[in-house]
């Protein structure tokens, strides 16, 4: 799974991974999870739990999502990257000049932290979105499983053509999105 810097996002002249300690910091995944089937417009929820199982504070924990676009192969499209799923929220404070991921602060030994994201399917049909913990965003602090490994997973996922039936009360104005 590669990462995609963007240039000329963020500020200030301190790069994202300054006083980062180059190593290799062990991890547990207690959780991770995304429904299995999502209906189109409805906003589901990807959780992640990564425990540090080593003995030191990992730098900056860092996770990276494949899937959430796919390739338009239509030509003369201005960007050929269409999305899948919208992320409608994310991790705080974890937004990096990287496409796609997260940097989400350091992680003491036997911490364990929860890293959410809510989003929204967009194209019907089944889709993979993998996921993968670093420790952090320059490959400089590797992130491995406490048995050995990389930190990561898939997720394979159908999402069902017809969206929740959803309606405004007329006598309140406010939306209504009956339980499924």
């Amino acid at each position: 799974m590669g990462l995609l810097a963007l240039s000329g996002c963020g500020g200030g002249d301190e790069e994202q991974d300054a006083g980062d300690k180059a190593g290799t910091y062990k991890v547990d995944i207690v959780t991770a999870s995304f429904p299995k089937l999502q209906r189109l417009a409805k906003t589901s929820t990807l959780r992640v739990t990564v425990r540090n199982a080593g003995t030191e504070t990992i730098p900056n924990v860092a996770v990276s999502l494949d899937g959430i676009n796919e390739l338009n192969e239509q030509p003369g499209i201005a960007d050929p990257q269409s999305p899948v799923w919208i992320v409608d929220d994310a991790p705080r404070a974890g937004v990096t000049a990287y496409v796609s991921t997260w940097a989400l602060g350091g992680l003491a030994p036997n911490a364990e932290q929860e890293y959410v994201w809510r989003m929204t399917p967009v194209v019907a049909g089944t889709h993979t979105l993998r996921w993968r913990v670093a420790g952090n965003l320059t490959g400089s602090a590797k992130a491995e499983l406490a048995g050995g490994g990389v930190p990561e997973g898939t997720f394979r996922v159908r999402v069902r053509k017809v969206p929740p039936q959803t309606f405004v009360n007329p006598e309140t104005g406010t939306i209504v999105r009956p339980i499924d």
